[in-house]
């Protein structure tokens, strides 16, 4: 377990420093792919920004669609998101879970986080990623990436991601969606649980060729109701909510696939970015999503900001 920090003035420093934090970290590089224990994470630069994906073996068999950080939109219509450099970057490796978190534009950040899911009885390998970009159309059809709008983030999908139409952007970590028939292109993580025989997909169903792996969408769900009345209205407080993916089932069913054990939801009203909590022995970094707003504090449609929506990852550095 390590933390490391750096800055990168370019995508490729960018990819060294993650690929050179994870190797010191006990993972092993093989080419392109990082792999520890049953996990295997492919890393390549792709259109001038970093992207990964996850596989069931180094050769990459039945991968998961990329995942992304760089862009959030290309498109002249809406406010650039993207990262710019230099910039500087935080590695927090654990044991099974790694968070690698950009800041740049002073107050604005992207991640790229995987790891092994610790529940038990899944028939899959339990290998899990996401990023601020999860899948995009170029990596299905080959044509030019457009987002037509950038980050959409709402109180009523759990302060996750709802993809309102096709380019919208989740911005978090196992984003949810109140529909299951919306913006498959921009899927903002997957795992391998193969439960019922579907493999990476969290929704048995699969629409379109825009779908090659199922609809996604479904994550926080059972903290729809505390992430989005937060912070207390008492003391002004946070608390530390699990940070969870649910794979939809038959019937209306859901069967939990992620529990993370070292990153945690919470609102940061009155936290700032990069600040450090500690409880009891424990130390938790805290980060918006992608750019605290409290004038916006809810979120919204085509925003630039994520609200005072964030997360908070154990932290071991000084």
């Amino acid at each position: 377990m390590a933390y490391y920090s750096g800055v990168a003035n370019n995508v490729n420093d960018l990819l060294n420093a993650l690929r050179n934090s994870a190797v010191s970290d006990g993972w092993t590089l093989t080419g392109d792919v990082l792999s520890k224990d049953t996990m295997y994470v492919q890393t390549q630069i792709s259109f001038g920004n970093l992207k990964a994906r996850a596989g069931l073996d180094g050769s990459m068999t039945s991968p998961c669609p990329w995942q992304h950080i760089g862009y959030v939109t290309k498109s002249t219509q809406s406010t650039p998101c993207d990262i710019t450099y230099p910039c500087n970057w935080e590695f927090h490796g654990h044991a099974q879970e790694v968070y690698f978190v950009v800041n740049f534009a002073v107050d604005r950040y992207q991640f790229l986080a995987w790891g092994k899911s610790t529940v038990p009885g899944l028939p899959g390998v339990g290998t899990w990623i996401g990023a601020t970009v999860g899948q995009v159309l170029e990596e299905v059809t080959g044509a030019t990436l457009t987002f037509t709008t950038p980050i959409t983030i709402q109180s009523y999908g759990g302060g996750q991601g709802y993809s309102g139409a096709y380019g919208y952007i989740a911005a978090a970590l196992f984003g949810a969606s109140s529909s299951a028939d919306e913006g498959g292109m921009v899927t903002p993580c997957y795992v391998h649980h193969n439960l019922d025989g579907y493999g990476w997909r969290l929704e048995p169903t699969s629409s379109s060729f825009y779908y090659p792996l199922g609809r996604q969408w479904i994550a926080t769900t059972s903290n729809i109701g505390p992430y989005a009345f937060q912070p207390s209205a008492w003391n002004a407080e946070s608390a530390l909510l699990p940070l969870r993916c649910y794979f939809r089932r038959p019937s209306n069913m859901l069967s939990l696939i992620v529990d993370c054990e070292h990153a945690r939801l919470l609102r940061i009203d009155n936290l700032t970015p990069g600040d450090v909590l500690t409880l009891g022995s424990d130390k938790w970094k805290i980060y918006p999503w992608h750019r605290k707003s409290t004038a916006a504090r809810n979120g919204g449609f085509s925003i630039d900001h994520t609200g005072t929506f964030g997360w908070a990852i154990r932290y071991l550095g000084p």
